[in-house]
């Protein structure tokens, strides 16, 4: 799992989400929510031996920290509290949450270099969920295309998040507000990646809007 430590992926298609989110009592409103935005999520190691995994999103961002193997209090994006059991086995995650309520979820992550998979399963419902992460990537200063390694949150001041569409406003890169900003004029495609080649900034794709987040 090492290899996979400090990278982070943006999810870019589900299959019978929606659906499992209905089975789990999520409100149409907090449903539709989860479908406009892209998540994001990544996988830390702490200083103190112990994991991390990262969830953020426009709207939220969730830390469960764990030890592989033992069970553990998770606090999740919308604040609702489980009881959850992470473990690895090769390049598989396995993530396990108990609610209050007794229902159960099971999450399979199978990280690789270029992609992340993640297969849901829960007692009583009779769908399988398979969402598709890709690896962010960001432009170097020289223009070259590599993988996204962010440290995920880890000292100075955190990780700073930036996405947005193309074609709209350029984020200032400086910026260190969380949210969406005021509509601007237009700014060409172009500007925006030489922008990103500027600041060294990731580009994430074509979003509908664009986010600065510390972690």
């Amino acid at each position: 799992m090492d290899n996979f430590l400090g990278k982070e992926y943006v999810m870019v298609s589900q299959e019978n989400f929606d659906d499992y989110l209905v089975f789990m009592g999520v409100s149409y409103l907090n449903r539709k929510l989860a479908f406009s935005i892209k998540s994001i999520v990544c996988l830390i190691k702490n200083e103190d031996g112990t994991y991390s995994f990262i969830f953020k999103c426009k709207l939220a961002t969730s830390n469960a920290k764990f030890i592989p193997g033992e069970k553990f209090i998770e606090t999740k994006a919308d604040g609702s509290k489980v009881e959850a059991l992470i473990t690895f086995e090769g390049n598989k995650m396995t993530h396990i949450q108990i609610e209050s309520n007794g229902r159960t979820s099971t999450h399979l992550r199978e990280f690789f270099p270029d992609r992340l998979i993640v297969t849901t399963t829960a007692k009583g419902f009779d769908k399988i969920v398979t969402r598709k992460f890709e690896l962010v990537k960001v432009v170097s200063g020289g223009g070259v295309w590599g993988e996204r390694d962010a440290s995920c949150g880890r000292g100075g001041g955190g990780l700073v998040s930036l996405s947005w569409k193309r074609g709209a406003r350029t984020p200032d890169p400086d910026a260190r507000s969380v949210g969406p900003q005021p509509p601007a004029a237009p700014t060409p495609a172009a500007q925006v990646t030489s922008a990103a080649k500027k600041h060294n900034r990731p580009v994430y794709g074509d979003y509908d809007f664009w986010e600065t987040r510390i972690l």
